[in-house]
């Protein structure tokens, strides 16, 4: 678009990831080296300018586990281990770092590198976001795969480990049996809950083996989207009475990349109509838009 525009990490593997489905192996394999190769210091920045100078670079989180996933889709796709064998160092250090903060329910501190402003969302220093904790489930599934596909049983016994503590923990601390959906962040210091549900909450399910760390509340979840979430005009993010609703453009707003964990829900519940109510929104907009856009406030 512009010289002052950005490659945005995240974007750039979900979309990679996605694209596997269309055969675009060539695609996810430049995306996936490229990220791998452009650290900041060993951690994956949140974006890069044109001159490849990393921005906004996050604590090891959900960014590892997007470049995991996106390498082992990779390489199931190509029987090709070779990008694995380059990545896959990393992803180990990556579980034994986030493991070795962690607590006997698996939990974590990571502000999250979703939404822009988490203080403003009501986050701190010291939360465990059920955004990082989920996705951290995700990858250490996939690290387990991976570390066996590497012949290193020590680290898959010690991503299977974690993945058992997360499957028993998980839902406990983060699911709210008022709201019937998932919380966005616990406080480790005094228990303190941010009672908001955001959507993104489920980035997690980008990996289809993760859908077991939810897998009691897949239809109360799904309950949740339709009823507070799925509009005529789009998917909100956030229900529109949630406090933290007016913290950013986005926080009210529809922003289609989110829907694909939404009607994966949507699918496993049977909730047919609800699909087409979505297909519907997506039809209306590119009628009168001609494109699905970000940030369309509901």
């Amino acid at each position: 678009p512009g010289g002052d525009y950005w490659i945005w990490a995240w974007d750039a593997m979900v979309t990679a990831l996605v694209a596997l489905r269309w055969g675009a192996t060539d695609l996810a394999e430049h995306t996936a080296a490229f990220v791998h190769a452009h650290r900041d210091n060993g951690c994956i920045p949140m974006r890069w300018t044109h001159a490849l100078e990393p921005l906004d670079t996050q604590p090891p989180g959900a960014l590892e586990t997007l470049l995991a996933s996106l390498v082992y889709a990779w390489t199931r796709e190509n029987s090709d281990t070779a990008l694995l064998r380059n990545v896959y160092p990393q992803m180990a250090m990556h579980l034994n770092e986030v493991a070795g903060c962690a607590d006997r329910r698996g939990l974590f501190s990571n502000i999250g590198f979703y939404p822009d402003l988490p203080l403003r969302f009501g986050r701190t220093e010291e939360s465990s976001v059920a955004m990082e904790v989920a996705a951290f489930y995700a990858f250490c599934r996939t690290c387990e795969n991976s570390a066996l596909g590497m012949g290193d049983e020590t680290t898959a016994q010690r991503a299977r480990e974690m993945s058992s503590t997360l499957e028993r923990s998980f839902c406990s601390v983060f699911w709210d049996n008022m709201h019937k959906f998932f919380i966005d962040a616990v406080e480790r210091k005094t228990g303190l809950r941010n009672e908001s549900c955001p959507i993104f909450s489920l980035l997690f399910l980008h990996q289809p083996i993760a859908l077991r760390l939810i897998r009691g509340y897949l239809a109360q979840t799904a309950e949740f989207i339709a009823r507070h979430l799925l509009t005529p005009s789009g998917i909100r993010l956030l229900p529109a009475r949630d406090k933290h609703a007016a913290s950013e453009t986005v926080s009210a707003a529809w922003y289609p990349h989110w829907d694909a964990y939404a009607l994966k829900l949507l699918r496993r519940a049977g909730r047919s109509a609800d699909i087409m109510t979505w297909l519907g929104s997506v039809e209306g907009a590119l009628t009168k838009l001609g494109y699905a856009p970000e940030f369309l406030l509901l």
